[in-house]
């Protein structure tokens, strides 16, 4: 259910910085602007978001990054079927243009990583 909340709200916050023209780019391409014809892309960005949640039921898991990983693929899925390209919005330096969903994505990843390689066993003591 939170994880649904979060999709909303990240809708209603893109719409918000659309309506009131505040600073973002539609992004229509892949990573770092690669151009792929929107079908094709959104064919295979939807498949692979279906075979995380194949494997994800598959297998049982209840990993909390594996689910931010989906939610925010979901949530960048959903903006290129709703805009056409991935609204982003936060400008860091100058260098790149994100999302809610990227940083969500990212944290999911370092949860993942976190967790299989530095886990419980690995945590310092005072």
């Amino acid at each position: 259910m939170i994880y649904l909340v979060i999709l909303l709200l990240d809708k209603l916050l893109k719409i918000s910085i659309i309506e009131l023209s505040l600073y973002y780019i539609n992004n229509t391409g892949v990573v770092f602007g690669l151009k792929i014809e929107p079908l094709i892309l959104n064919t295979i960005l939807a498949l692979g978001v279906f075979l995380l949640y194949l494997i994800f039921k598959k297998f049982k898991l209840n990993n909390f990054g594996l689910k931010l990983v989906i939610l925010g693929c979901l949530m960048n899925l959903s903006d290129r079927f709703i805009w056409g390209g991935v609204i982003d919005y936060i400008n860091i330096f100058n260098i790149l243009v994100i999302n809610l969903a990227d940083v969500i994505i990212l944290i999911g990843i370092i949860n993942i990583f976190y967790k299989k390689y530095l886990g419980e066993k690995h945590i310092l003591k005072n």
